[in-house]
């Protein structure tokens, strides 16, 4: 079962400049030999688009789907097998109302945070107590370019998500993320 979340902020629209998110930066890989230890990054600010107004004369809204999983973030066709694996969605409608939505299978948590540069951040946000937890969509009208999100997994500490809000565009319901995603080997 997918349930959707949606979260409320302050409005912006715009592009973030601290950083590209068009180029995904390579994971060093642990050499033949070397055992990792802790989580271990699966792919760093890779760029995930998402969303798109519907066309003037035909539906009046429409679900755009993205999975985290894998070596990168990926969009996903809707159908009802494929939305078992899906971890965001957009959905945009021509009256302009869209909102970015979390999935929430897994008993995951999603929180809005600050300054968070890795799984290790994430998990000590989450444990603090300070960072807002995510229980509803986020009209895009109220992201912000440079909110960020982590997406923790409280049964396996050791695996994870930071989204950082890059672009956003409430007329063309569309959002651009970067996504850095680890995981316990």
């Amino acid at each position: 079962m997918v349930l959707t979340v949606s979260l409320v902020a302050a409005c912006s629209s715009g592009e973030d400049k601290t950083g590209p998110a068009s180029t995904a930066k390579p994971v060093v890989k642990p050499t033949a030999g070397s055992p990792p230890s802790g989580p271990q990054m699966r792919y760093k600010d890779s760029p995930l688009t998402l969303g798109g107004r519907p066309q003037a004369g035909g539906i009046t809204c429409e679900h755009f789907w993205a999975a985290l999983y894998g070596d990168s973030p990926h969009t996903v066709e809707a159908s009802p097998s494929a939305l078992d694996g899906t971890d965001l969605s957009v959905f945009a409608c021509r009256s302009g109302d869209a909102e970015l939505g979390f999935s929430k299978p897994d008993a995951r948590a999603i929180f809005q945070v600050t300054g968070a540069q890795d799984g290790r951040s994430c998990n000590e946000a989450m444990k603090s107590g300070k960072a807002s937890e995510i229980k509803d969509g986020i009209p895009l009208l109220k992201l912000k370019v440079g909110q960020q999100f982590c997406i923790t997994h409280p049964y396996n500490p050791e695996k994870g998500e930071l989204l950082r809000v890059r672009q956003v565009l409430p007329p063309e319901g569309k959002v651009t993320l970067s996504v850095t995603a680890w995981e316990g080997r």
